[in-house]
């Protein structure tokens, strides 16, 4: 009725225009309606499954949230257990305990501190904790002082450790003076460097063995000797030498410091010695006594074990007599100097031989080898030895060569061999000289007569025979010497 009244009056046409505009338009609402609903249930799947993985996202943000809290935590517990462990524990310490003399270093071993402050400064408990520290410190120790500077308690800290060092420095300058060997304290008397060798000397060096001939030997066995001249006995080598099984024979001589064999003569130099002989010119006139009594002579250049093996110019600087020698341009003397001076003295002697020893060691070392297949020295014949009473200018006069030439010769000794130097001018001249003109310069007529005989006797070949048979089989001249000692 509604819509009838509502549909005009224009005929039937009319009328089913409108019916067929109403059903368009319930259609379109149905189908919109349907569309509507079912994106509508769409959508509210879509949202229900991101709040799902929102949810999800979520819890395990929150997991994460919690172990970071737990690890933080379980940090934090560790660092506690650790600040209670090793959290500075700060000691109030007395340095002295005059009840328990040992307190100090005990607590030090308990405690093993990192920092030490000291309020009072005291030297002794420095030392205690330097000994700690150097014994079984297992970190290092720093040890901080509470002074004011410029007061009576520095100087008073300062003044002990001054005397400290002077300390040191006396003992060690009086150690290096005294005649029993460094190492030795004077507790007892069975020093290590004192005990000799339990073998025999002489059963290993076997001197007076003979191995080119066989069979038993009847000779015996002597001990293994070495003169030694008094004034050594300041040096710690006749006490070294002792030790290796060597029989020592202390004696006063003027020729030498140590005589190994009846050929072999050794005069020791140290470094400082070395330096000043050579300046004074003492050296030539010991090396001119040597080697005019000795056919070996041996001069000795020991040095000190505590310092380098070289003729380094800081040594000789401290040596003395350096001041004389040659100066670099540091104001060192130059070690050339010396170098130049042994070279001379080997050249003006070439039988004098030179032992570079690094040590009284090794000086007691090779003189045991030197010794080895060699006769023992005699102590009167090394006592009857004299120097000469000239002087350097007077040696330096005449050649060695010559000077050895004439004194071998018979009816002259030490007192008449300078006046034939010095009146003589070459040998032909002293072959023309008479007997009596001989005996003008000598002042004695058995010794010019000696010298007369020698000089004017004729041998035989008979006598030249003989006499090389007898060296032969004395053992004295090789085969290489024969022919030439034939010949002349």
């Amino acid at each position: 009725a509604e819509s009838s009244a509502a549909v005009p009056t224009g005929g039937s046409e009319g009328l089913q225009d409108g019916q067929e505009k109403e059903k368009l338009d319930e259609t379109i609402t149905l189908t919109q309606i349907h569309e509507k609903y079912r994106f509508v249930g769409e959508s509210s799947d879509s949202e229900s499954q991101d709040d799902e993985d929102e949810q999800h996202k979520e819890k395990r943000r929150e997991a994460k949230i919690l172990k970071k809290e737990k690890l933080k935590k379980k940090e934090e517990e560790k660092k506690i257990r650790k600040n209670l462990f090793s959290s500075p524990l700060i000691l109030v310490q007395s340095l002295k305990n005059y009840s328990d003399p040992f307190a100090l270093p005990r607590t030090l071993r308990e405690l093993q501190p990192r920092y030490i402050i000291l309020y009072d400064c005291d030297l002794d408990f420095i030392r205690q904790v330097e000994v700690w520290q150097a014994e079984c410190a297992p970190h290092q120790c720093l040890v901080y002082l509470m002074l004011y500077k410029g007061t009576t308690e520095e100087q008073l800290y300062l003044s002990q450790v001054k005397r400290e060092k002077d300390a040191f420095h006396y003992l060690i300058t009086e150690k290096a003076s005294l005649v029993f060997p460094e190492h030795a304290e004077g507790r007892t008397d069975d020093h290590p460097d004192l005990q000799r060798d339990p073998r025999c000397a002489a059963d290993r060096l076997e001197t007076n063995a003979d191995t080119r001939r066989g069979g038993p030997t009847d000779q015996e066995q002597q001990e293994s000797r070495v003169i030694v001249d008094m004034r050594e006995f300041r040096s710690e080598l006749p006490a070294l030498i002792h030790k290796r099984g060597i029989e020592i024979d202390p004696v006063t001589i003027e020729v030498g410091d140590y005589i190994l064999s009846p050929e072999m003569c050794v005069e020791r130099k140290s470094l400082s010695d070395l330096v000043g002989s050579l300046n004074s010119g003492r050296l030539y006139s010991q090396a001119v006594s040597m080697t005019r009594h000795y056919t070996k002579p041996i001069l000795l250049i020991e040095f000190d074990q505590n310092k380098p093996f070289h003729l380094q110019a800081s040594v000789l600087s401290n040596s003395r007599g350096a001041s004389q020698f040659g100066t670099l341009n540091q104001g060192e003397p130059d070690n050339r100097d010396v170098t130049a001076k042994l070279q001379l003295l080997t050249l003006h002697f070439p039988r004098l031989r030179l032992l570079w020893c690094s040590s009284p060691y090794a000086t007691a070392e090779i003189f045991h080898l030197l010794k080895t297949g060699k006769a023992e020295p005699d102590v009167a014949t090394a006592q009857a030895i004299k120097s000469d009473s000239c002087s350097i200018d007077e040696l330096e006069k005449y050649n060695p060569i010559i000077h050895d030439f004439i004194s071998k010769l018979p009816g002259i000794t030490t007192k008449n061999i300078n006046c034939i130097l010095r009146n003589v001018h070459d040998l032909p001249t002293l072959l023309t000289l008479s007997q009596s003109a001989i005996t003008d310069l000598l002042g004695n007529s058995v010794q010019a007569a000696q010298l007369y005989a020698a000089l004017h006797a004729t041998l035989r070949q008979e006598d030249i025979e003989q006499d090389v048979s007898r060296a032969k089989v004395k053992g004295k001249l090789t085969r290489k010497g024969l022919p030439k000692f034939a010949n002349k």
